[in-house]
Parts: structure tokens; sequence; C-alpha cells
């Protein structure tokens, strides 16, 4: 009798020893599941930031695209109304040079031709002509005898016309 209740006690300690061995393993497979499913988490979530932090560093880089593309836009209309206003300057500037001169070359050669000894400078500019040599009291004005005798009636006629 005694055998048998040693063989039952070591039979029942075994199958505690072995539940408890089972139990133990058990437990570690859950461990290990739980720490699958959180290391799978961990890798979702580190993806999930990883295209987050792509997608903020695309955004950025088209916003920077845009700035750039505003900066050249306003860069290049600049130098057109820049180089409008230098041609617009320039030609203003190549007319006024080119009227005086005109007038200042005519109305000398008026005068030269004319045989003139002097300008007359009157009131206004407007009124200022060539005093003739051969008719010092008279004026060399627009159908005067004077005029029509020179040999440039014509240049005196344009200075008068001209303003002159």
């Amino acid at each position: 009798m005694l055998v048998v209740v040693t063989v039952v006690l070591v039979v029942l300690v075994v199958a505690v020893v072995v539940a408890v061995v089972v139990a133990v393993v058990v437990v570690l497979e859950v461990v290990v599941v739980v720490v699958v499913v959180v290391v799978v988490v961990v890798g979702v979530v580190v993806v999930v930031v990883v295209m987050v932090v792509v997608i903020a560093e695309l955004v950025v880089v088209l916003v920077v695209a845009v700035e750039v593309a505003v900066v050249v836009v306003v860069v290049v209309v600049v130098v057109e109304v820049v180089v409008v206003m230098v041609v617009v300057v320039v030609v203003v500037v190549v007319v006024a040079v080119v009227d005086v001169v005109v007038d200042v070359v005519v109305f000398f050669s008026c005068c030269i031709t004319s045989n003139c000894s002097r300008i007359c400078e009157s009131n206004s500019r407007s009124s200022s002509y060539c005093c003739c040599s051969n008719n010092s009291s008279s004026k060399c004005s627009r159908g005067s005898s004077c005029c029509s005798r020179s040999s440039d009636g014509s240049a005196c006629s344009y200075l008068f016309s001209r303003g002159v």
C-alpha cells in the first residue's frame, strides 16, 4: 500500500511539475506573441511616421520651389520694367539731343548762309532771328526780303516754324 501511495504521490508531483512547465511555456508563448504584436505595431508606427516625414519634406520642397518660381518671376518682371524704362529714357534723351542738335545746326547754318553778322535776341526765344549783315535794321523773319534773298531761305523758314 505504501508503494502505491508513493507511486501516486510521485505521479502527482510529476504531473504538477509538468503542469507548471506547460503553464510556464504557455505564458512564455503568450509573452512572445505579445512582444511580436508590439514589435509589429511599433514597426507600423515607424513606417507611418517615416511616410509622414517624407510627405512633409516633399511639401517643403514644393513650397520652396514655388517660392523660387515666384522670386524668378518677380526678378524677370523687374528686369523687364527696368529695361523698358532704360529704353524709354534713352529714346527720350536721343530724341531731345537730336532735336537740339538739329535746331542748333539749322539755326547757325541759316545765319552763316544768310551772311548774318550776329544773332538778335528779343524778349522771347520764339522771336530770335538772324540779323542780315546787308540790312542790320531788319530781322531775318519768315517772308522777309532778307530770308527770301538768302541762299538758305528754307532753313530760315524751318527755324521759324520750329519756334527757334
